[in-house]
């Protein structure tokens, strides 16, 4: 899937979000993130993602392969045998706003929690990935905003 959204923050905040692990899986499943090797703007680091996916806990191990600050970020996701990829890049479009491209592929593996993710994707993937790239838009304008608002 591939897919963008227009953010009305400069992109520097945007990369900042996008780049901090705990924001981006708090956002997505309330995942607890952990670094395994190295750093979170590293190549070859990794860390550890663990979330409740139907009523089960669930790791997933995140390495970074390509890290291009500011604006370039693809990690390589292995779950029970189930491999994504995903790239997220960061355009200004003005000083003010930028866009943000969501690239990523999955190659299924041969779990149980495989075969209904694969399932589920086919149902809803696309809707759901819309509403996850407005729902990534829409936190990180608030949190913008309160880094703005908040004196220094």
């Amino acid at each position: 899937m591939a897919d963008s959204v227009d953010i009305g923050v400069p992109a520097a905040a945007a990369w900042a979000f996008i780049t901090d692990p705990s924001k981006l899986h708090e956002l997505q499943m309330g995942g607890d993130v952990r670094l395994l090797s190295g750093t979170f703007d590293t190549v070859g680091s990794r860390y550890l993602v663990t979330t409740r996916v139907y009523g089960r806990l669930m790791d997933a191990t995140h390495e970074i392969v390509r890290f291009e600050a500011p604006r370039v970020l693809a990690t390589r996701v292995t779950s029970e045998g189930t491999v994504m990829e995903t790239l997220l890049q960061v355009e200004p479009i003005r000083d003010d706003a930028c866009v943000l491209i969501v690239q990523s592929t999955t190659e299924w593996g041969g779990s149980g929690m495989a075969f209904i993710s694969r399932v589920m994707t086919a149902l809803a993937g696309r809707s759901a990935f819309s509403a996850y790239l407005e729902k990534l838009r829409n936190a990180i304008e608030a949190e913008s905003r309160n880094e703005t608002a908040s004196p220094a």
